[in-house]
């Protein structure tokens, strides 16, 4: 009896928190400034080995840092827009099977 009413409260407890979860426009933004910025240190990581490993030395000229950033730019968009309508088509699915 106790265990029930327990578990009443809590599965209340979670259906509100998930509720108050949802998918935003915010999220999006959000989710491709977070990838932008690792994509940016990433390939600039990559930019500079690449450099010292082909030319036994590190000249980065503004093409390659425009190419980093614009390269940087195109994955977050394409990966942040790509999870975010996942995320939306997910939530769309519990709210149709009901599970909130």
């Amino acid at each position: 009896m106790i265990g029930s009413l327990g578990g009443e409260f809590f599965g209340d407890a979670i259906k509100r928190k998930v509720n108050e979860n949802k998918i935003t426009i915010k999220f999006l933004f959000f989710g491709v400034f977070y990838l932008f910025l690792y994509c940016v240190l990433f390939f600039s990581v990559s930019l500079i080995i690449i450099k010292l490993a082909v030319n036994h030395y590190i000249l980065i000229d503004k093409a390659d840092v425009e190419n980093v950033l614009m390269v940087s730019l195109i994955a977050s968009v394409a990966a942040g827009s790509g999870s975010w309508l996942f995320a939306k088509i997910d939530e769309h699915e519990k709210k149709k099977r009901g599970d909130h």
